[in-house]
C-alpha cells in the first residue's frame, strides 16, 4: 500500500460527527427505502407503456425494476434483526 494514505481505509471516522447517534446498517436501510420510493415514482412517470412496443426499452425497464426490488430487499434485510442460527 502507498505510504501517503496510511489511514484512508480505517472506519473509525464513521462514528463521529452527525451520524454518531445513528446505526450505520439502519441508516443504509432507510436510504435504500428512500431511493426505492424515488425510483418507483420516476418509473411511473417514465412511460412504462413503451416497454410493450420496443424490446430494448422493455429490457431496460426490467433492469430498472430489479434495481428497485434489490433496494427494497436491502431495506427489509436491515429492518429485520439477525438471529443466531447456531
Amino acid at each position: 500500500m502507498d505510504q501517503s494514505l496510511p489511514g484512508s481505509f480505517e472506519t473509525s471516522g464513521l462514528r463521529s460527527g452527525i451520524i454518531a447517534g445513528l446505526d450505520a446498517p439502519q441508516l443504509s436501510g432507510w436510504i435504500a427505502l428512500l431511493l426505492a420510493v424515488l425510483l418507483i415514482g420516476r418509473f411511473i412517470f417514465w412511460k412504462p407503456q413503451l416497454a410493450t412496443q420496443r424490446l430494448d426499452i422493455g429490457i431496460m425497464y426490467l433492469g430498472y425494476l430489479v434495481i428497485i426490488a434489490q433496494l427494497l430487499i436491502e431495506f427489509l434485510r436491515q429492518l429485520t434483526p439477525v438471529q443466531n442460527r447456531f
